[in-house]
Parts: structure tokens; sequence; C-alpha cells
């Protein structure tokens, strides 16, 4: 955790101060002289000298000044079930692989939409879509699990599972250790909900409820949005975005684009179903790029450290949760 101006080593605190003393005398010798000579042929020089002063320091500082990017790619898929083109209701396996606990999650979450609500005594709608709207429905989806899942890590220290393996049963253990942020955003409730509403999974009666429970953590002064582009004839794809920015600091955009399908049968690699399943299953690929970009003008500010730390821990935390660990082609 980062505090301002916060307790200093004695050889720094002793630098500043000598600094700061340093410059005080020379501007009270400078003052002492102006005064002792000052008459009205004295003012033009002294006005030029300090105008040029001035533009010497802004330009001198701001050429020292860098702005800096964090950057990722990776691939992810979702299943669908061909009879309804939701994605799959896949278990996870007994090895808890990280490509079935997602697949489990993302059917889960889908799923969702179609609950009957609380006290509706009405038959449940129909847990279906229509073939044209697959991509739409995948790459929103994807939208709001990368939402969650940075809500979530944030908020979760440490986890104990106990998993199959071939050797039997083995207890696994993991840390999850979030970056310190100082007086970060916190977004709950309706300051997140409105970001949150073109989306649809996110206005489902659960993911309210924990929304309106549970806080996103984001740093200082950053605002999250979610922005689809339908694509077409010279736009490129169809894609869906998660941006969390702060102006004249930092811009995160985390973008997810469509890049194919498989045939029926197909699964990603690492991923099973029943036999009588799969034939009813096929895979859509997505490329996720995760872009941080920092503003030059800020590049020194002690907050940019903090919140490229930041950013690296979110992609690192996507990458490991979204990524299939199919090998390079």
């Amino acid at each position: 955790m980062y505090s301002w101006p916060g307790s200093l080593p004695a050889t720094t605190t002793a630098f500043w101060w000598l600094a700061v003393g340093g410059i005080a005398l020379l501007l009270f010798a400078a003052g002492t002289l102006v005064v002792l000579n000052y008459s009205a042929q004295v003012t033009a020089p002294l006005l030029s000298a300090f105008v040029i002063g001035i533009l010497t320091f802004t330009v001198t500082f701001v050429s020292s000044l860098k702005g800096s990017a964090e950057e990722t790619t990776f691939t992810t898929s979702v299943v669908e079930d061909m009879r309804s083109h939701l994605p799959a209701f896949i278990n996870p396996d007994p090895a808890l692989s990280a490509i079935s606990v997602r697949a489990s999650d993302l059917s889960g979450i889908a799923r969702g939409l179609f609950a009957v609500p609380a006290g509706d005594v009405g038959p449940a709608p129909k847990a279906a879509i229509g073939d044209p709207d697959v991509t739409t429905f995948n790459l929103e989806l994807l939208q709001y699990v990368i939402v969650r899942h940075l809500r979530d890590r944030q908020r979760v220290q440490w986890g104990v599972a106990q998993v199959a393996t071939p050797e039997g049963p083995v207890s696994r253990a993991s840390v999850n250790q979030s970056p310190g942020l100082s007086n970060p955003v916190r977004l709950q409730g309706q300051a997140v909900l409105a970001p949150l509403a073109p989306n649809r999974f996110a206005t489902t009666p659960y993911e309210r409820f924990q929304w309106e429970n549970i806080a996103l953590t984001l740093p200082k002064g950053a605002s999250l949005a979610l922005k689809a582009d339908p694509g077409g004839e010279g736009r490129g794809p169809q894609t869906a975005a998660v941006i969390v920015q702060r102006p004249g600091y930092f811009t995160i955009t985390i973008t997810v684009t469509p890049i194919g399908s498989t045939g029926p049968g197909v699964l990603p690699e690492g991923l099973h179903a029943p036999p009588a399943d799969r034939p009813h299953y096929r895979t859509h690929h997505y490329i996720i790029s995760a872009n941080a970009q920092f503003s030059r003008l800020t590049a020194g500010n002690w907050r940019t450290e903090e919140n490229k730390a930041w950013a690296r821990w979110a992609f690192q935390e996507l990458e490991a949760r979204f990524r299939d660990s199919s090998p390079t082609l």
C-alpha cells in the first residue's frame, strides 16, 4: 500500500531539504540583486528573463516525461449447445481445470437470464436463443464476466480445494494478492449498475443482488464503461469492450473479438463432455486484447506506478482465467 507523503529514508529527506534550501538561497540572492539595482530599465530584461526561464523549465520538464503502455492478447472460447444455442452446460471436471470451471460459469450466468423471478408462479421462459443471436450473446456474456471476474478476484485472498487426480484426491491451496490502491474507487449498487445497464446479464435479480452487496474496486478517480461495436463493412468484425479510465492518467481497454467457429462435435482442447452430448456442441473462438495507455503528462505522478501495477495484475488475472491453453499452431 502506498502513502503520501509518507515516511522517507533519512538520506532522501536530507537531500530534499538541501535542494529546497539551495533553491531558497538562490531566489533570495536574485531578489536582493533586483531590489538593490531596480530601475525602469531593469523591468523589461527582468520580465524577459522570467518568461524565458518559465518556458525553459516547462519544455525541459515536459520533454522528460514519457507515456507508457501495457498490453496482452490471448484466445478464449465459448462452447455452444446447438439445441438451445446457449453456452453448453458442462460440469467442472474432477481436477477443476480452468477451462472446465470457466465453461460451467459461462453456462450458469447465461441461464440466469431465463430463471423464474422470485414470487412468479408462471412457467419458466424457454432457455434458448436464435442462431443469428449467438455471436452478440457470447460477446456480451464475455464482456460481463470480465468485469465480474475483476470484482471477485480483488476480494478473494486465498482458496483451498480438493481435486481428483490419477493418484487419488489431492488438496490445493492458492493465495491471491491484488496490488494495494491508495484511496480506490469502490463501485457498488447503482454506481456500478448504471454503467453495466447496457449488458443484459447485469440485469438479472441474482446479479443485481451481488452488485448491491459487493463492490468493484478500481484505481483512484477511475470510471467504468462498456462499449459494443456491431462492426460491418469497412469497420471490421463485431466487438465488445470494457473500458476503465481516469482522464489525464490512464485508459485500460479490454476488447473481445470473434475469430471463428467449428463444426458440430468439436470442443476446445482440454475440455471434456458426455459422449451423448458432444455431437450437439460446437466451439466459438475469440481474441481478448487488453491494452493500458498511461498519459505522458502524468508519467511522473506517484500514482502512475500504482496504476501500472494494478493494470498488470488485472491482465494476468484475466489471462489466467480466460486463456485457452492450446499449443501454438
